[in-house]
């Protein structure tokens, strides 16, 4: 496969509620009421922590497709811990997840082996799983 860019596209009209469309697509982010939102959808740190739970299923299944096993259903749960003092005092505490712990259940007609091996492919081969394992550049530019 060839390298190619995703766009992602978020607008925040007023408060913490943030609507971002992808390709066809539209979800809406936002916080919790005790946090100055309105708690129509999940915050940014828990979807990233879906985005990793989901994407560890995605290539669960692609790994054991290309093994050529039969998986019945794979269910992840995704962990995140974070202080957020931070976000308010970045220059004494990290503002982001600190730790994040990932269990997968993967079910079907598969030796202990067998699971274990598509777990381990399945965390190699997710894009989200490298991006957060590893140091990524990211550049800013405000449009002023």
């Amino acid at each position: 496969m060839s390298k190619k860019t995703i766009t992602v596209n978020s607008n925040s009209e007023s408060g913490m509620k943030v609507e971002t469309s992808i390709r066809d697509f539209e979800f809406v982010t936002d916080q919790p009421e005790k946090k100055g939102g309105t708690n129509e959808g999940p915050t940014p740190v828990e979807y990233l922590l879906g985005s990793l739970g989901s994407c560890i299923c995605i290539m669960s299944r692609i790994v054991a497709d290309k093994m050529d096993l039969n998986l019945d259903s794979v269910r992840t749960e995704v962990e995140g811990d974070i202080d957020y003092s931070g976000i308010v005092n970045p220059e004494k505490v990290r503002p982001g997840v600190g730790e994040i712990r990932v269990k997968v259940e993967v079910e079907g007609n598969l030796s202990e082996d067998q699971k274990r091996k598509i777990v381990e492919s399945a965390e190699n081969s997710c894009p989200v799983t490298d991006t957060l394992k590893h140091s990524v550049d990211v550049s800013f530019e405000a449009n002023l």
